[in-house]
């Protein structure tokens, strides 16, 4: 029996596939993509070494994707960077119309997840550690954009109105998201603190059965110039934390899948990995921010993520081989140091089948 083409293996919605069919026609011009389909949402991660362009990229992208009728695509999110940073530029998405169930591809997803033990609680459990990694994901995504909220209002408050020329009145700024069912008390609360309404529209938050109505809503009032310095300081140190916030959030990320791809090669294999390479994982061993490393022995593993910035802190995943009921498996841990630190942290230790964070260090869920 002959093997699937390409164009077969992406119409059954495999992501490596299309991800290949794509840098056929996008390499030439500087682009590469990485793909990743998950419970229905198609992922999409293009660099170049310069910004890459949005509406070309979305218009091209929509159209593959439309003309493949690959039934378990339900959502596309495409996200633009620059070659080496994770930080990304620009972001966009759009639906995908299917004859698939929802029961149908949460069942297809878990199915092609490898199978472990989950008789302790720090032992790896696929429906669970999979809740946690997109409910991280999901927290960075809002963060960046949290960012980028913060530098148009730092913008926006230092702007200059004149009325009738008169003497120019000062304007601060800020956004609110407001529930539907709490709109009518809110918008009386924050008026009766002499804020103007400047624009609103709809929004939903979060995906599925779980997203919301709300309305994001802009307010202004006005200020005296020692209020929009003291609030500008304000917004950049909390624009500073934000970011310091992300970046630990990426590096705890990296740590979780490690540890997770460890345990999977063990499964499959009787041994610990070396490299990332041998891991499959297309993390980079150093970053802007971080340094990697793994060692390995016959019973354990260890990755740290040790920062470059003094304002960062450092990271450590462990896995530990463990005899229970006669049957070998693995239990793993996650430790952060308690306070910023570019020391590359100890390794952490098992103790009575259980791993233990060295001092100076606390585990991380």
């Amino acid at each position: 029996m002959t093997q699937p083409n390409l164009l077969e293996l992406a119409k059954q919605g495999d992501a490596q596939a299309i991800a290949s069919l794509m840098n056929r026609q996008l390499q030439p011009k500087g682009i590469k993509v990485k793909t990743n389909l998950t419970s229905g949402c198609f992922m999409v991660i293009a660099e170049s070494e310069n910004v890459p362009e949005q509406s070309f990229l979305v218009d091209f992208i929509c159209k593959g994707i439309t003309e493949l009728k690959a039934e378990v695509i339900k959502r596309v999110v495409i996200h633009g960077r620059v070659s080496g940073n994770n930080t990304s530029v620009w972001r966009e998405s759009f639906e995908i119309k299917s004859d698939l169930t929802v029961q149908q591809e949460q069942l297809e997803f878990i199915n092609s997840l490898p199978v472990t033990s989950h008789k302790s609680k720090n032992k790896i459990s696929i429906i669970d550690r999979l809740t946690s990694f997109l409910r991280v994901v999901k927290d960075a995504r809002e963060v960046i954009n949290i960012i980028l909220l913060l530098s148009i209002f730092l913008t926006l408050t230092a702007n200059l109105f004149i009325n009738n020329k008169s003497r120019p009145t000062l304007w601060e700024y800020k956004v609110e998201s407001i529930d539907d069912a709490a709109f009518d008390a809110a918008m009386h609360r924050i008026g009766a603190e002499g804020w103007e309404l400047t624009s609103a529209r709809r929004a939903i938050s979060g995906e599925g059965s779980s997203s919301r109505g709300l309305y994001e809503v802009i307010f202004k009032r006005p200020a005296t110039k020692a209020k929009i310095r003291e609030n500008s300081e304000k917004l950049k140190v909390e624009a500073k934390e934000s970011l310091l916030q992300s970046t630990q959030l990426l590096a705890k990320i990296g740590i979780g899948s490690i540890n997770r791809a460890q345990q999977a090669n063990y499964l499959e294999k009787m041994t610990f990995a070396n490299t990332i390479e041998e891991l499959g994982l297309s993390l980079k061993l150093e970053t802007e921010n971080y340094v990697y490393n793994i060692t390995t022995d016959s019973s354990s593993s260890f990755v740290t993520a040790t920062a470059k910035i003094d304002e960062l802190k450092s990271y450590v995943g462990a896995v530990f081989l463990v005899l229970e009921n006669g049957e070998t498996t693995t239990v793993a841990v996650r430790c952060e140091t308690n306070a910023p630190s570019k020391i590359s942290p100890k390794s952490p230790q098992l103790n009575v089948k259980q791993p233990v964070c060295p001092a100076g260090l606390s585990e991380v869920d």
